[in-house]
């Protein structure tokens, strides 16, 4: 005979199940964070000089490559143009072809002399050297103007190098120097720069709570004051390999796109896991 279920049993099994969504409930963790620049920079140069332009302000949005400071750089675009006018001028490597093409149709006029008998071995020979000597003048105009070129390279390496320009697009913090300052190695940076199109959100989560977190996973934490909460799409970029073992969490960075800089950095936001 087949025993009919004991409505204890029933009950209990139904109050299992309620247990275990309440456990989820129960452990559920929030955990904040800030918001923060995706990118950070402290911008220097490694030319000591003169500061004597400042192109941006500070809160100035810029792009990736726009130029910032510059140094003076006046007797570098003095020496530049002297280098190009020495690259330009051609007359060495005209002159050197000119004896050269002589001294080959000599050559070539009294070999065939020589052939008939009608040239000494003696002259033959000077002519011969005398060609040598021109293709070597020639080479030596050529090897010359190739030198000029390069140089006419490292001295606008040298410029550029007085030039500072943004590694990213963003917006300008801080800006050290004022015009007429001498600029050096050892001093502050010249200008701070921060990312904030997009941002960063850093988290440290408990280790019993990262399982079912993956790189890549989205996820929508709330960030702001209250009154004023927004929910901004993230994305989970960065889990720590390692557990820190003074308060056992893992180090956890998501990051999401900040369309027309509208969250400010320094936000407070909450994720729950």
């Amino acid at each position: 005979m087949h025993s009919k279920p004991r409505p204890w049993r029933a009950a209990n099994c139904f109050c299992g199940f309620l247990l275990l969504i309440l456990a989820k409930v129960v452990f559920a963790a929030t955990y904040e964070g800030f918001t923060q620049p995706y990118s950070e920079a402290a911008l220097s140069l490694t030319e000591r000089g003169i500061v004597t332009a400042i192109h941006v302000k500070e809160g100035a949005m810029v792009g990736a490559g726009d130029l910032l400071l510059e140094l003076d750089s006046s007797v570098l675009e003095a020496t530049l143009a002297i280098a190009k006018a020495k690259q330009d001028a051609r007359g060495s490597i005209v002159a050197a072809q000119a004896r050269r093409d002589l001294a080959q149709k000599y050559f070539s006029r009294l070999s065939d002399l020589g052939r008939d008998g009608h040239a000494q071995f003696d002259e033959i020979a000077q002519a011969e050297a005398d060609l040598a000597v021109a293709k070597a003048e020639l080479q030596v105009a050529r090897e010359q103007h190739g030198i000029h070129k390069l140089e006419v390279e490292r001295l606008r390496q040298q410029i550029a190098s007085r030039k500072l320009n943004a590694p990213f697009g963003g917006v300008v913090t801080k800006i050290q120097p004022k015009i007429g300052e001498v600029a050096t190695i050892e001093r502050e940076p010249l200008i701070h720069l921060a990312q904030l199109d997009h941002l960063q959100i850093v988290l440290y989560v408990l280790a019993e709570h990262i399982d079912g977190i993956e790189i890549g996973t989205e996820v929508l934490p709330k960030c702001g004051s209250a009154g004023q909460i927004v929910e901004a799409t993230a994305r989970i970029e960065y889990i720590s390999p390692t557990i820190d073992p003074d308060s056992g969490t893992i180090q956890v960075k998501l990051s999401m796109t900040n369309h027309e800089n509208a969250l400010r950095s320094g936000l407070k936001c909450e994720l729950a896991l």
